[in-house]
């Protein structure tokens, strides 16, 4: 949104902060290796780093920052270097691992697993499963965020391979002609974006092994990046230009042959290569430069993206990761817990909060994210033909509260904002909303106020018969059944206010109200 004053965003005053001293990792030994990946990965319990050393790979609890012991506990198994790992998203204890041995191992984090065990430290762990199919080196490997069980790996075979963990088989090949340098997941994961050498985007449906559309992507020689901005049909790369300008271009992920949607975002002419990380609660693409310091945050509206800060930090870092969305600090108005590398010797988390003056939970910047306990389906359901459309979700809001979170499947986007106008269940909240008035304002222009009736509660039973008691108990049991199905739908119509792209004052005013009703109701009906 727009005014005389420029453009209106609740995130332009989104800063970043680096975390105390004590929060860094230190004595770290990252890899050496050019092959490009993020080179550390995080999931809220564990960060894993690519070490330097042969066929290995290190898990740090993310409790232990400090100092790294000298020797450290290792996993090690393959027979060549390890060039990408990634987290399953549904097991905090379950990775995986590619190496240039051309395999694929899955580890098993052990229970009581420490960096300061003794009982680790000597002896390594081993992997608990390998997969194997690819005829080189593999570079990528990737988990389905909706799947359990279902694994993308990229190698220098020119292939993609989707495997089915549980049984170990090849479900597809998707066959490339050239090297795949990045993959993304779509938010329902049904799709995979690939981008390969030659600069060819291409998006797959993974369940066909076919290819969705395709087209080229930057012009410049170097390597590229691409990853599926969440809820959406949209795609963003970064790469370069024939010129060497660092960009980033968006993308219909169904239309790659229409080219770039608008134009090619042009950034500067440094050197290191663009890592991308979306943030699809907040709708802001992080974009993070390997080999120099530098991170740029950009909102995404209305296909286009909007700056919103760029910090350079003397340290270049090579590697970047994100933890999930569930672990931000709600209370403080985190959105984004990130972990960088410093000089390949330290690592850092860094975190980039709203500033809010209000305590109180802060709806309109915590959209309901991602359940990373409970996947939507499991590979064998997917295999039998049932589909879904996104993620397991949860309210953020239970976080704040400490309480028990209550789980629904995602739903898709609604891209004409007509549609959920006419929704009865928005149009009914707005018109409730829009129709309310402030009590205390009402309570100075009245002079008599008329006693308001009372509700139906236990006390009152004992003054009446009892077939009418039978008959209260019936009525209160059912209005009691009603709370669920009825915060149900004021939590979707405020996932829905949210899509109205109304100011953030107003919306703020809505979602509070709403949110005020709810509480309201349930204290009335079970008093």
């Amino acid at each position: 949104m727009n005014s005389r004053f420029g453009r209106i965003s609740k995130y332009k005053n989104v800063f970043s902060q680096i975390g105390s001293k004590k929060t860094h990792y230190d004595n770290v030994k990252i890899t050496n290796s050019v092959w490009d990946t993020n080179v550390i990965k995080a999931n809220g319990m564990f960060l894993s780093i690519i070490w330097n050393s042969f066929g290995s790979f290190a898990v740090l609890p993310i409790s232990e920052s400090g100092k790294c012991p000298d020797v450290m506990p290792l996993f090690t198994g393959h027979k060549g270097n390890v060039l990408d790992i990634d987290f399953d998203p549904f097991d905090d204890y379950k990775i995986s691992s590619c190496s240039e041995d051309k395999s694929i191992a899955i580890w098993q984090i052990p229970k009581d697993y420490s960096i300061r065990s003794k009982r680790f430290k000597f002896k390594g762990i081993q992997p608990t499963a390998r997969l194997t199919g690819h005829e080189k080196k593999v570079g990528h490997v990737l988990y389905n965020p909706v799947i359990q069980d279902l694994l993308a790996s990229s190698s220098f075979d020119q292939t993609v391979k989707i495997w089915d963990i549980s049984t170990g088989e090849t479900l597809h090949t998707l066959q490339h002609d050239e090297v795949v340098l990045s993959l993304s997941f779509s938010y329902d994961g049904n799709y995979l974006a690939t981008l390969s050498r030659n600069r060819i985007l291409r998006v797959w449906d993974i369940r066909n092994g076919t290819v969705i559309s395709q087209g080229e992507a930057h012009e410049g020689v170097k390597s590229q990046r691409v990853i599926w901005l969440g809820n959406s049909n949209r795609l963003a790369t970064t790469g370069f230009s024939n010129l060497s300008y660092r960009q980033i271009g968006i993308w219909n992920a169904f239309n790659i042959e229409d080219g770039p949607i608008k134009k090619f975002y042009s950034i500067d002419q440094s050197s290191g290569i663009l890592m991308p990380f979306y943030d699809n609660g907040n709708k802001i693409l992080y974009v993070v430069g390997k080999g120099d310091g530098s991170i740029r945050y950009y909102e995404f509206q209305n296909d286009e993206l909007f700056l919103l800060s760029e910090i350079y930090f003397i340290e270049s870092q090579r590697g970047f990761a994100v933890s999930p969305k569930s672990h931000v600090n709600v209370k403080e108005n985190e959105i984004l817990k990130g972990y960088k590398t410093v000089l390949d010797k330290a690592i850092e988390p860094i975190s980039f909060y709203v500033p809010r003056w209000s305590k109180e939970f802060q709806y309109d910047i915590y959209p309901d994210c991602p359940f990373t306990k409970k996947p939507a389906l499991t590979v064998a359901e997917w295999r039998m033909g049932k589909t879904v459309e996104g993620p397991i979700l949860f309210s953020m809001k239970s976080l704040y509260d400490d309480s028990e979170p209550s789980l629904y499947p995602a739903r898709k986007e609604t891209e004409n904002k007509a549609k959920i106008l006419k929704d009865p269940t928005t149009s009914a909240a707005i018109n409730q909303v829009q129709e309310s008035k402030d009590v205390r304002k009402e309570s100075t222009t009245e002079t008599e106020a008329e006693p308001s009736p009372q509700p139906t509660s236990i006390t009152n039973l004992t003054k009446t018969s009892p077939s009418s008691k039978n008959t209260l108990l019936q009525d209160i049991k059912r209005e009691l059944a009603e709370i669920p199905s009825l915060i149900c739908r004021l939590d979707d119509s405020i996932a829905k206010l949210r899509d109205l792209n109304l100011s953030e004052k107003h919306q703020a005013t809505l979602i509070t109200r709403l949110d005020r009703s709810i509480d309201q109701y349930v204290s009335k009906n079970t008093r």
